[in-house]
C-alpha cells in the first residue's frame, strides 16, 4: 500500500528545508526508528546513525 500524500505532509508539517529533514537537528535524526505495520509484517525500522 503507498504512503498518502496526507500522511506525508503530517509527516513533513514544518519542515521549510532539506535541513530540516536531513540536517544534524532534522527529522530523520530526532526519530531515529519508526513502526511499520505491513499486512504480513509488523517491524521497527531502525535508521543507522551516522
Amino acid at each position: 500500500m503507498p504512503i498518502s500524500d496526507k500522511l506525508i505532509d503530517q509527516l513533513l508539517g514544518g519542515c521549510d528545508s532539506p535541513e530540516d529533514i536531513l540536517g544534524e537537528a532534522g527529522l530523520l535524526k530526532r526519530q531515529p526508528s519508526w513502526t511499520v505495520t505491513v499486512p504480513q509484517w509488523t517491524g521497527t525500522i531502525d535508521l543507522p546513525a551516522k
